[in-house]
């Protein structure tokens, strides 16, 4: 029983923490696995939640490009219709002079109407007649071919003053010949398309520009940027940063869309547009900041979120790292109380086996007188058996000692099997006559005479 008992607290102490590793085992692994998924899906949140916010930026740009359309469309509509009315298709100025100033006054976007002649001699509502010629301007060229065109920004030879020009050809009133007779022009000035572009915002330290087709900064925050045809500012496409020379370069090539690079040392969005009434386009830089605080709320949560895991497997392992040590003590412990117990319990054994072997040897002395009765030595024999069964008693005391030490050893031999438990039946006898108990020992006739076993044990 008490090796049954033994065994059992032993096995118990060991299940018990492999039980508990299990336990944190399965609850860390869960917490990883939900922490994982859970971090996809923040990212999959964030992503579109960032693409919308970025399809909002895009926006903006498109609401101002969209204005600058609508514009210069509605003014090119209006000169083109002007360059068909009687009055300016007679070249005459004296009579389209004053007709001119009128229409100037009454749409107020222009700051002159022009007629020219096909050798680049032209008259305008602010000089009059000039003494200038515009025949090496691009915009003319394309007018006096045929072609309506929208022209980059330039400084006028007859006022000074940076203006872009919309340019149609005016048709003949014969129906012969379809070449033009000469060219009509509607300056505007670029502080217009300025105001439009500039109103395009998307945060603190925003700010919009845009680009001609040589990748030269109609408009632009920094006025050192800002080119005209008679005074080109470097090119985007030509300056030091390679961020700005990729976007630059897009824009030329027609295309659109909104990207994170960085500018100036900092991280920013860009998003840009190509115009189609003029070979133009529009950008809006965004700081990274502007777009991707309304993410913070987002980033926050899933912060928290790893924090909490982080802190739930290291509190698991510090639980299992505490539990060892003190598992690696409380064996320590055992260990040395097992030795404690051990040593005292071969002290006792050895206190009682001087008495006890000299009463087993008096009573083997007294066995061997001749003289001594019957009746006295069947009670003398007693005596030596009992003597025998408690020195094997004591040796069982120590067997639990080397037992916990793992160094029980047995010692068979031939024994007689009914005398064996003749032995211990006399033994049982006395104990219950003590105690008023009826014993009866009826051996089975089919026991074997001999067995080969250790007698003590």
């Amino acid at each position: 029983m008490i090796r049954a008992n033994a065994s059992l607290s032993a096995t118990n102490r060991e299940s018990h923490p492999s039980r508990n590793l299990l336990i944190r085992f399965i609850l860390g692994g869960t917490t990883l696995i939900v922490s994982i998924s859970a971090y996809f899906s923040y990212q999959a949140a964030r992503n579109m939640m960032l693409k919308d916010l970025r399809h909002s930026a895009f926006l903006e740009v498109q609401r101002g490009g969209a204005e600058i359309e609508e514009w210069l469309h509605v003014r090119q509509v209006e000169v083109q219709t002007l360059a068909n009315t009687s009055t300016v298709r007679s070249l005459k100025w004296s009579v389209a002079e004053p007709y001119l100033k009128a229409e100037v006054k009454r749409i107020h976007e222009f700051f002159l109407f022009q007629i020219a002649t096909p050798d680049g001699s032209y008259s305008n509502t602010k000089v009059g007649r000039a003494n200038k010629n515009i025949q090496d301007r691009d915009y003319f060229q394309k007018a006096i071919a045929g072609k309506t065109n929208i022209s980059d920004p330039f400084i006028s030879r007859s006022t000074g003053i940076s203006l872009i020009a919309i340019s149609t050809p005016i048709g003949s009133n014969s129906a012969i010949s379809s070449s033009p007779i000469g060219t009509f022009h509607g300056n505007v000035r670029v502080d217009h398309i300025a105001d439009v572009v500039n109103s395009l915002y998307y945060g603190a330290n925003s700010y919009a520009f845009a680009l001609n087709s040589q990748g030269q900064a109609i408009v632009h925050p920094n006025s050192a940027l800002m080119s005209t045809v008679e005074k080109p500012a470097p090119s985007l496409l030509k300056i030091g940063d390679r961020n700005l020379n990729a976007i630059a370069q897009q824009m030329v090539n027609k295309q659109q869309g909104i990207e994170l690079m960085e500018i100036d040392g900092t991280k920013k969005y860009v998003a840009y547009l190509p115009l189609q009434a003029a070979n133009w386009s529009v950008a809006l830089v965004i700081p990274r900041e502007n777009i991707e605080s309304r993410l913070q709320f987002l980033d926050l949560i899933a912060l928290i979120v790893g924090g909490l895991t982080v802190t739930m497997i290291t509190v698991l392992w510090q639980v299992q790292a505490f539990e060892q040590a003190e598992l690696k003590k409380s064996k320590t412990a055992a260990d040395t109380a097992n030795h404690a117990k051990s040593e005292f319990l071969a002290n006792m054994s050895h206190e009682l086996r001087t008495p006890l072997n000299g009463i087993l040897g008096c009573a083997q002395i007294l066995l061997r007188s001749p003289a001594l009765p019957n009746q006295k030595q069947y009670h003398v024999n007693i005596i030596e058996q009992c003597g025998s069964h408690l020195l094997t008693l004591i040796n069982d005391i120590l067997d639990l000692s080397k037992i916990e030490a793992k160094k029980l050893e047995l010692h068979p031999v031939d024994v007689h099997f009914p005398s064996f438990l003749q032995g211990i039946v006399e033994i049982c006898q006395i104990r219950a006559k003590q105690k008023g108990i009826l014993f009866v020992y009826k051996p089975p006739i089919n026991l074997p005479t001999g067995v080969h076993v250790d007698v003590k044990r």
